[in-house]
């Protein structure tokens, strides 16, 4: 295609695409383009909990957090019995600076976003925050 075109402006152009495309047409590209359409069908097929994506990115919460925070998950969704055959992320709460942030895992982007629910209002002699 790049042979037949005489304007140099489109020739220009078209080697910019060309280029873009060779750069995306690779296994790995391919391979998480088909993971996240997976993720979207399953949100859409099995009306699980869409991408959330409200609130500021942050870390995740750190490995102790997380251990405890999936440890009362599961013990929690014992009782509910049936077999299981995948452990949802369940949301994440923190205190920090006095005020209680809620976090969720995004399933598309597989970040952490968190978003301020409360602040301590208590006077400093009351509680301390």
């Amino acid at each position: 295609i790049e042979s037949n075109e005489t304007t140099q402006e489109n020739l220009k152009i078209l080697k910019l695409v060309s280029a873009l495309l060779d750069a995306v047409d690779k296994k790995e590209v391919h391979e998480t383009i088909a993971d996240i359409s997976r993720d979207i069908q399953g949100m859409v097929i099995m009306k699980k909990g869409m991408a959330m994506m409200t609130g500021e990115p942050g870390p995740a919460p750190d490995r102790k957090n997380l251990c405890q925070l999936f440890a009362r998950y599961s013990m929690e969704n014992a009782e509910k019995g049936g077999a299981r055959t995948e452990l949802e992320i369940p949301t994440a709460w923190i205190e920090k600076s006095g005020v209680i942030y809620k976090g969720e895992l995004c399933p598309l982007s597989r970040k952490w976003f968190w978003t301020s629910v409360a602040r301590c209002s208590c006077t400093r002699d009351m509680c301390g925050k």
